[in-house]
């Protein structure tokens, strides 16, 4: 299956995926600015900048017009458009590495041209069978994990990067994963995996995706407030099918 990937979103403001009914310390929370200490200036307490917290949206298949921001008219996209055209930066000018999405999504992750580690077509997808991203190149999540400044990295949604223990999302630097390995699926699938279990859901994909996304960052945000804003920031790979 050839694929052509032409939309990734890096969202450090996700508001869009959030309920309306936000409250004000949680916006905080999204931006980054709770986390605050004292001088030995007088006690005075002054901000201490913290990292974002970071969501990537992938969509496969969607095609350059099939977006407002691009000039699509019959399919309405009115919070992509707030993050390309006021709240966010848009590229006029992006690339990704393949036609095929098993070998883009693994120069996606790992930041390299995935020619250079022998990623050249669709992964195995049967656990028993090695394939995927080497366990010499780091992924996206094992990187930020390491960097220390992050905490928890979810991945939801489509993989297709693997099946493998060394290649399976919570050996590659996720703590949660929430989707299939395969490259596609229906959107009424009746199995999916979390973490290591087979479930089976019977919603419509697209919004099972969406829905589990905002629940794991509500929960982030709970723990963090819990923890008076000294909770590391998390990592969301959010992938639609």
């Amino acid at each position: 299956l050839v694929l052509v990937l032409v939309l990734v979103l890096v969202l450090v403001l996700v508001l869009t995926l959030l309920p309306k009914t936000c409250s004000a310390d949680n916006d905080n929370l999204l931006h980054g600015n709770t986390t605050s200490s004292s001088s030995s200036d007088g006690g005075r307490r002054s901000s201490s900048p913290k990292s974002p917290n970071l969501i990537v949206i992938m969509a496969d298949d969607m095609g350059y017009g099939d977006a407002g921001f691009n000039g699509c008219r019959d399919i309405p996209t009115p919070n992509l458009d707030s993050i390309a055209l006021r709240n966010g930066i848009r590229f006029t000018h992006a690339y990704v590495s393949s036609s095929m999405c098993g070998p883009s999504r693994a120069g996606f992750i790992t930041g390299r041209y995935q020619d250079r580690f022998g990623f050249t077509s669709h992964p195995p997808t049967k656990p028993e069978r090695v394939g995927g991203v080497p366990s010499t190149e780091r992924t996206m999540a094992e990187a930020l994990r390491e960097s220390g400044v992050y905490g928890s990295a979810a991945m939801i949604g489509k993989w297709h990067l693997g099946a493998h223990t060394t290649s399976f999302p919570l050996d590659r630097g996720f703590d949660y994963f929430y989707g299939f390995l395969a490259g596609s699926s229906g959107y009424r699938r009746g199995k999916l995996m979390e973490n290591r279990r087979t479930i089976s859901v019977d919603k419509y994909l697209t919004d099972d995706f969406t829905d589990r996304a905002v629940e794991y960052i509500e929960e982030r945000l709970r723990v963090d407030e819990k923890d008076e804003g000294k909770e590391k920031p998390f990592f969301l790979f959010l992938s639609y099918n």
